[in-house]
């Protein structure tokens, strides 16, 4: 109880996100409307619509906190309007359509609490055609950050102040998303704005999108910060922005480097990733070993990936046999195998992960692999030593060069993440997909749904 208490007196405390609240359901709340206040918690967004004049509200809520709810609308002497359901959303059946929805699901990063899928599912089985939604639309935003704190969530696990046998959850520290307090300061560059996500449609399985940064400044690339900027609706905005005057008591998402990377002004971050965090666990086992590596994302028309396949002059790519899309099943190789002869780099090396979706096995008897090739790897060599033999290679022996072969899926927490590489020179640039890697070194590509 005394998690749940701190919780929710961090919500209730917030004068600023209360207020814009309060601000938009006024405006749009009328008397004949019936509202759904999803994932209610102590239920302030429905009082809020009741205190406007809505004729009924839903309250709404899988936890137990839901009764702090119950008690504060009884009695402010609401008994008569309303209905309080413990249960998740996505197994609530409701009578008829409500007139509105509001909900409070917006996390560090805007999306990070599953806001898209739940009010995608319950405006299409909740709301009525022409609903309202609050909030209506959300800005995520992107930066650079140069912070001794945030840099110190990694460091402090080999600064010896804890036991040796202990330092490599450093690494785990290092794929962890936290939530932190940034000062304008601390920011390499102006913020990017990744995308705008109209709330309420229908969230698609698989979301990538594009942002770049040019450093105004010298300084160490710690990590990357996002934060949002949601519009509740016509001109009332909230955001938790480091460098907005009128920012919420919410802290910033923060995706920390294992090692800071030093840059110069003018030097440029390309960041081109589907909200996961497991995409995050890539980008980072790059940087790690110290790949200079340009992420892509599957689906891409081939002509697109040719583009950057000629910009990036790769030694290697990493991809999987195909993505999934809601129901469907995309196969990548047919796309990647076409972009590589626009590219005229047809026998560039590649290291596939095979989906259970689209095995190695179905797709090998239309498309003829002939330069993929895996490099050895511990966890790996199950599939590693059954593609072997498929060959007519010897237990033990891996398929290279010329030969198929099948990679298991990586666990992000696995030792494998304890990645080797031949240092690269200092002058690297960004465009530049040009990485050595030692003889009995790991290149690790993590799998996900999408």
């Amino acid at each position: 109880m005394a998690k749940t208490l701190d919780e929710h007196y961090g919500y209730l405390s917030d004068r600023g996100k209360i207020e814009k609240y309060r601000a938009a359901i006024e405006r749009v709340v009328r008397p004949e409307h019936a509202v759904l206040d999803l994932g209610c918690g102590s239920g302030l967004l429905g009082l809020m619509a009741l205190r406007a004049g809505a004729r009924r509200v839903i309250f709404v809520d899988e936890a137990s906190v839901i009764e702090i709810a119950r008690r504060t609308v009884l009695e402010a002497g609401y008994s008569d309007r309303v209905e309080f359901i413990q249960a998740t959303s996505f197994e609530l059946s409701l009578p008829d359509k409500v007139d509105m929805v509001v909900c409070d699901h917006i996390g560090y990063f805007g999306i990070d609490y599953g806001v898209l899928a739940l009010l995608a599912d319950a405006c299409e089985r909740f709301l009525k055609p022409g609903g309202i939604v609050v909030p209506s639309d959300l800005d995520l935003m992107l930066a650079p950050v140069e912070s001794e704190s945030c840099r110190n969530l990694t460091a402090r696990w080999q600064d010896g102040s804890v036991p040796g046998d202990y330092e490599w959850l450093g690494t785990t520290e290092a794929n962890t998303r936290r939530g932190v307090r940034l000062e304008p300061g601390e920011l390499l560059d102006d913020t990017a704005t990744l995308v705008t996500l109209e709330l309420g449609q229908v969230a698609a399985s698989y979301l990538s999108w594009t942002a770049e940064f040019v450093c105004n400044r010298d300084g160490m690339l710690d990590g990357i910060a996002g934060w949002f900027d949601c519009r509740l609706t016509d001109d009332i905005r909230m955001t938790n922005s480091p460098v907005a005057p009128e920012r919420l008591d919410r802290r910033q998402a923060f995706l920390p480097l294992e090692s800071a990377v030093k840059l110069g002004k003018g030097d440029r971050v390309i960041i081109y990733m589907p909200m996961i965090p497991e995409a995050v666990v890539a980008m980072l086992a790059c940087a790690r070993i110290g790949a200079i590596h340009s992420v892509v994302f599957g689906g891409f028309a081939a002509k697109e990936l040719a583009t950057r396949v000629v910009d990036a002059k790769p030694k290697l790519i990493v991809s999987a046999t195909c993505g999934i899309e809601a129901a469907r099943v995309i196969p990548y190789l047919p796309l990647l195998t076409e972009a590589l002869d626009i590219a005229n780099a047809p026998d560039l090396p590649r290291i596939i992960v095979s989906r259970p979706e689209l095995p190695l096995e179905v797709i090998s008897r239309v498309l003829v692999f002939e330069h993929h090739f895996v490099v050895p790897c511990p966890v790996a060599h199950r599939q590693v030593d059954r593609a072997s033999q498929e060959h007519g290679m010897a237990e033990g022996e891996h398929a290279v060069g010329n030969s198929l072969c099948v990679v298991e899926t990586i666990d992000s927490q696995d030792e494998a993440l304890a990645l080797e590489a031949e240092p690269l020179a200092e002058n690297r640039t960004a465009k530049s997909g040009v990485f050595p890697l030692r003889h009995g070194g790991v290149f690790l590509d993590v799998d996900r749904d999408g």
